[in-house]
C-alpha cells in the first residue's frame, strides 16, 4: 500500500523549481519596486520628511536582528556610541536630537515607559532565546566577568528595594531611569559574552567603534568651529561620554603601536589619531584628561606584568 501511494507521488523536476524560484523573485521584486516607488513619490508630495524613511529602516533592523541576534548587539554598541544622552549646551548636532534614550510616551501617543534603546535590547534578547529553543546550541555564557556584573546590578536592586520600602518621596519612575542605564551595562555583557564568538564579530565590534569614534571626533572638531561664532565660550563641544570613547581608542591606539599590531584595522585607528586628539583638546573636558590618565596608568600596569623580570 505504501508503495502504491509511493508511486502516485508527483515528484517535482529542477525546471519547476527554476521558474518557481523566478516566479517568486520577480513577485518579490514587483513589490519592493512598488513600496519604493509609493515612498519615493511620497517623500516628493512631503517635501522629503525625514520621518517617511522610520518605517522601512525599522523593518529592516527587526527583520536583521530576528535572522541574526548579534546584529542587535552592534546596532545598540553603535547608538551608544552615535547618539548624545544628554544635550550640549550652546550646541545642537544632529546626534543630539535623537529621541533614541525617551520614553516612548514621552514623544508619541504610545503609553509605554520604554526607549528606543530598550526596545532594540528586548528584540535582540527574543531573538537570541528563540534560536536557542530552536536547538541551534546557542548556551548561556557568564563569561569572566559575570558574577562581578552581576554583583554591580544588584547594588541598584538593593538601592531600588530600600527607597520602596521607605516610601515617602520615594517615585518608580526616577527609579526606573536611575537603574536603566548599569542594567544596559549588564544586559550588553551578556549579550557580548553570547553572541560575540570569533574573530570576525569580535573585528566588527571593533570596526564599529573605530568608525562611530571618528564620526564623533569629526563632530567634536565641527562643534569647536561653530563654537567660535558664537559671541559667548562654551564650557565644552562634546559630551562627557564621547571624550571617554576618545581616550578608550587612543590607549588601543598605544597598545596596538606596543604590541607590533599591523593589521589594517590597526592603521585605521593611528590615521584617525590627529583628529581624535584634536576633539579631546578642544572639547577641554576635565573628565577627558582624568580617563586618559586612567588608561595610561592601567597601560602601564600591564606592561610592566607582561615584562618577564631580568636577573
Amino acid at each position: 500500500m505504501s508503495a502504491a501511494l509511493g508511486s502516485e507521488r508527483i515528484w517535482r523536476t529542477s525546471d519547476w523549481y527554476v521558474v518557481r524560484a523566478r516566479r517568486d523573485a520577480v513577485l518579490l521584486g514587483g513589490a519592493a519596486l512598488a513600496i519604493a516607488s509609493a515612498y519615493a513619490a511620497a517623500i516628493v508630495l512631503t517635501g522629503g520628511d525625514p520621518r517617511l524613511l522610520v518605517p522601512p529602516a525599522a523593518i529592516l533592523m527587526v527583520l536583521a536582528v530576528c535572522v541574526h541576534p548579534v546584529v542587535g548587539l552592534y546596532l545598540v554598541f553603535g547608538a551608544a556610541l552615535l547618539f548624545e544622552q544628554f544635550p550640549i549646551p550652546g550646541l545642537t548636532p544632529l546626534t543630539s536630537q535623537a529621541p533614541i534614550y525617551q520614553n516612548l510616551s514621552q514623544f508619541t501617543p504610545i503609553p509605554l515607559r520604554l526607549s528606543l534603546l530598550d526596545l532594540l535590547i528586548l528584540l535582540t534578547y527574543a531573538s537570541w532565546f528563540a534560536r536557542r529553543l530552536a536547538g541551534e546550541r546557542l548556551g548561556a555564557r557568564m563569561g569572566p566577568f559575570g558574577w562581578p556584573v552581576l554583583l554591580y546590578l544588584s547594588v541598584f536592586a538593593v538601592g531600588m528595594v530600600i527607597g520602596a520600602a521607605r516610601g515617602g518621596a520615594w517615585d518608580p519612575v526616577v527609579a526606573l531611569n536611575e537603574i536603566r542605564e548599569p542594567a544596559h551595562v549588564c544586559l550588553m555583557y551578556f549579550l557580548a559574552a553570547n553572541l560575540v564568538r570569533d574573530r570576525t564579530q569580535l573585528t566588527a565590534v571593533l570596526a564599529v567603534f573605530m568608525a562611530l569614534v571618528g564620526v564623533k571626533a569629526l563632530q567634536g572638531v565641527g562643534n569647536y568651529g561653530e563654537s567660535l561664532k558664537l559671541a559667548y565660550d562654551l564650557d565644552a563641544v562634546t559630551s562627557h561620554e564621547d571624550v571617554v570613547f576618545f581616550d578608550v581608542a587612543i590607549g588601543l591606539a598605544v597598545v596596538a603601536a606596543l604590541l607590533g599590531i599591523r593589521t589594517k584595522l590597526a592603521y585605521a585607528l593611528f590615521a584617525l589619531q590627529p583628529v581624535i586628539l584634536g576633539a579631546e583638546l578642544f572639547t577641554e573636558r576635565r573628565v577627558a584628561f582624568i580617563a586618559l590618565g586612567t588608561i595610561a596608568f592601567a597601560i602601564t600596569l600591564l606592561a610592566l606584568a607582561g615584562t618577564p623580570r631580568r636577573g
